[in-house]
């Protein structure tokens, strides 16, 4: 399992980080293709060119630099190039095949160099059997990987295409929703349903597959469902009604996934509204030119193009109006309206969302108090926020009294390391300036490649129990990164320990 979830997480990112060459893709496509808002054949050239050539030459070469280093990445453009010259539509999956065989290759070669080369003829070496290793696995998936990756691409678009006539396409979101919520999305479909659908995009002009994760209606949904529940407490309903528009107009999907994990009973109204959507797009032939990249609502519209504007907003606000009226009638059954579906912010002792490195205890992410235990608690009007070790941590290993103190860098992570924290990173950084506070430096990483000189990590709860590797680590754990009152709680922890209080 483990292996796969590193082979997923591979190839997403590697396609993740040339989402700019998808939409501009689709973009063309969508504005100059025959059934586009411009037509224009050469133009819509253009877009084809990239297809065939620079999106494939890209995607090896970001593979081959993630396994090894930029020479990895020529190693596998290199090797690209065998397949290329057979069969230019089947360029996105041999970049997938060539990206870690040239990458992989070639960190083994460099190992070798840096070994047993002499200083003075390592560049001569280097260049050499870089050529070399090139030409050999350009041959080499000339004459056999070459064949077989066109027939895969054949067969998965054949297969694909089975699925679409028969009416199957609905049955994706059973697999697709609770991916999602488990982080797995950008796997799901930067992985999987984008390379599929550009393969599909490249024959028939448009995929319905670019739909399918991207969505924004079952999440949507699903958060006006609980907003309309909550709709007499006034802290929820401002979250979530940022939420809901972060979701809608901002793209970023997993600013749900905290509320669905909180209460695994709302994955089905999800998945029942994530299947009348592709249902609706199924019936009505909906597609979008390209990639979707964020899964915005103006996203969407704009890549779905003038023939299939109306309909594919039409299965976005269906999705939305199944999956918020089942999430409501799902609230109601449960009669939950004392407590609250947000994972509220763990509190041990007077240790506020510290995890301490090496430290995971099974005491650190325990239920709420009570609500009467909190009522005998005493109420100050000024209460401070500390945030000191528990006796076990300091007993288990040396390290500093709090990990608050000397702050130059902190990392806000999530799977993919581009939309949640991004977002949640924007908003800290504006807090801090707000604060006063300056000298800290605020990034954002995917979670398996998270920095070394990283002074304290800040993630989702869930997040943080999904990711054994992060317990290693120092970790501010908090409940979602919409909530900005986590960040005020962050800046008040920062500032006890710069005044000597933590």
């Amino acid at each position: 399992m483990n292996v796969i979830q590193r082979t997923g997480k591979f190839y997403s990112r590697i396609i993740m980080k040339n989402i700019g060459i998808f939409v501009f893709i689709g973009l063309l496509s969508v504005v100059f293709q025959t059934k586009g808002w411009f037509p224009n054949e050469d133009i819509y050239a253009i877009s084809q060119v990239a297809y065939r050539y620079v999106l494939p030459c890209m995607i090896a070469y970001e593979g081959g630099n993630l396994l090894s280093d930029s020479f990895g990445g020529l190693a596998a453009v290199m090797a690209l190039c065998g397949i290329l010259l057979r069969d230019p539509e089947a360029g996105i999956f041999g970049a997938m095949i060539s990206a870690p065989l040239g990458g992989y290759l070639w960190k083994k070669e460099r190992e070798f160099l840096e070994r047993d080369c002499f200083a003075e003829t390592k560049m001569l070496f280097r260049n050499l059997l870089l050529g070399l290793t090139g030409a050999v696995l350009a041959v080499g998936e000339y004459y056999l990987l070459a064949e077989a990756v066109t027939v895969f691409a054949v067969a998965a678009g054949s297969c694909i295409g089975w699925i679409l006539e028969h009416g199957y396409i609905a049955v994706l979101n059973v697999l697709i929703e609770p991916a999602k919520v488990f982080f797995l999305n950008n796997i799901m479909n930067h992985g999987i349903l984008v390379p599929l659908g550009m393969s599909q995009a490249e024959q028939t002009g448009g995929s319905i597959l670019f739909l399918l994760e991207t969505n924004p209606g079952p999440g949507l949904g699903m958060l006006l469902g609980l907003l309309l529940y909550k709709r007499k407490n006034v802290k929820r309903r401002q979250e979530l009604a940022t939420a809901a528009f972060t979701q809608a107009i901002g793209g970023i999907h997993e600013v749900y996934f905290p509320f669905v994990l909180a209460d695994l009973g709302l994955l089905f109204p999800l998945i029942v509204g994530g299947v009348a959507g592709s249902i609706w797009f199924s019936v009505f032939h909906c597609e979008t030119a390209g990639v979707i990249s964020p899964g915005s609502v103006l996203t969407i519209l704009i890549m779905a193009g003038r023939s299939s504007m109306l309909p594919v907003l039409g299965g976005i606000l269906v999705s939305t109006a199944v999956s918020g009226v089942g999430s409501y009638l799902y609230l109601c059954w449960r009669g939950e309206k004392k407590e609250e579906l947000q994972p509220e912010v763990v509190k041990t002792d007077d240790a506020q969302n510290v995890v301490q490195l090496k430290t995971m205890e099974p005491e650190v992410l325990q239920p709420e108090t009570p609500e009467r235990e909190k009522q005998e608690e005493p109420e100050t009007e000024n209460e401070e926020i500390s945030c000191p070790e528990t006796a076990s941590e300091q007993e288990e290993k040396p390290m500093p009294e709090n990990i608050y103190q000397n702050l130059h860098k902190i990392g806000f992570v999530c799977d993919g390391g581009m939309g949640s924290s991004a977002m949640g990173a924007a908003l800290f950084r504006r807090a801090l300036k707000t604060a006063g506070i300056s000298g800290i430096q605020v990034e954002v990483y995917a979670a398996d490649l998270i920095e070394e000189d990283i002074d304290l990590i800040v993630c989702q709860k869930e997040f943080y129990a999904l990711n054994p590797q992060l317990h290693e680590k120092a970790c501010h754990v908090i409940a979602g990164f919409t909530d900005r009152e986590e960040y005020i709680k962050l800046i008040q922890c920062i500032q006890d320990a710069q005044n000597g209080r933590g």
